[in-house]
């Protein structure tokens, strides 16, 4: 992940595709494409409509009304969003009949055909016609991080709150990483996965929560020469060669200057680091080596939400 990029949407595939009559339609199939993993606020979002029939024989095709009329778009609360924009995108031409493991499709940017995706909220997007329907996406579009601009992270917690502030100067890429999985609600619902009594804990392992739902993202590692202290936040590394981060990250609760200049810290505990060493001193487990530390009774993130900080919070 780059500092030059921008915020992103974070996509998750939430259902699965439609089943058919039984018919010859049957093997029919509409999939959407989204251009990489992720995308990002007032960003064209383009996607690729493929229909094809999966069969072995040819058939009649059931699409027969324009396929760029099929796009819908839903907000968080279920509401039909209306295709308000104009789209540049040229409707493809739409054979008679499928031939078997044929297909055709269009890229098309949705952003056109719904202003209101660039706007920042959940919503869900899938394509529907001639009783094919698309897998569906929910996104979540997300404001843009804006490195001129100082922020402030709160981490909701099932033990408490923890509020912390960033080293953006320091770690520019660790930071803007961390603010945008945050914005994406990607660290909601994980569980800490580690307790070391009064000396750190671990937490945004997506393997912890989710049942590995979430896809783990790396980036290249920032090895910091700023003070390791209690509070201190830092990113557990992800891999060796090359070095990388990831999303996982641990808040220390006391000295650890072997780790200056070897691992990346990104923040400081403001607020909150009672509720961090409580944490820390959970009974654990003991058992297997990927769980040994992992706190018997779950602790969840419940919400992690960036603010920017004013003049007269700082």
């Amino acid at each position: 992940m780059s500092c030059s990029k921008k915020l992103f949407i974070l996509i998750i595939i939430t259902t699965a595709l439609a089943i058919l009559p039984v018919a010859a339609e049957d093997s029919v199939k509409a999939v959407l494409e989204f251009k990489g993993s992720f995308l990002y606020a007032d960003d064209p979002i383009l996607t690729r409509l493929s229909i094809g029939n999966e069969g072995t024989e040819v058939i009649p095709n059931p699409i027969k009304s324009p396929v760029l009329k099929g796009f819908f778009a839903k907000d968080s609360e279920g509401k039909a969003i209306k295709a308000t924009g104009i789209t540049t995108a040229k409707e493809p031409i739409r054979p008679d009949k499928l031939n078997p493991m044929a297909f055709y499709g269009t890229i098309v940017n949705l952003a056109e055909l719904f202003p209101q995706l660039a706007k920042p909220g959940r919503y869900s997007i899938g394509w529907e016609s001639g009783g094919v329907v698309s897998q569906v996406f929910d996104i979540r579009v997300i404001p843009r991080y804006d490195p001129s601009k100082v922020y402030q992270a709160t981490i909701e917690t099932s033990a408490g709150t923890i509020v912390m502030d960033f080293f953006a100067k320091e770690a520019p890429i660790a930071v803007k990483a961390f603010i945008d999985m945050a914005n994406s609600g990607f660290y909601d619902g994980l569980l800490f996965s580690e307790a070391h009594a009064n000396d750190f804990i671990v937490a945004g392992d997506p393997a912890f929560g989710t049942n590995g739902a979430r896809r783990p993202v790396t980036y290249p590692a920032e090895p910091t020469k700023l003070p390791m202290v209690a509070g201190t936040v830092i990113m557990k590394p992800a891999m060796a060669s090359p070095p990388g981060n990831s999303s996982t990250f641990m808040i220390l609760l006391g000295p650890k200057p072997t780790l200056r200049g070897q691992a990346t810290a990104f923040g400081q505990v403001i607020q909150g680091l009672n509720v961090a060493r409580k944490i820390s001193q959970r009974p654990v487990s003991g058992v297997g080596s990927n769980a040994k530390f992992k706190p018997i009774k779950d602790i969840e993130i419940i919400r992690l939400t960036v603010t920017e900080r004013t003049e007269a919070n700082r």
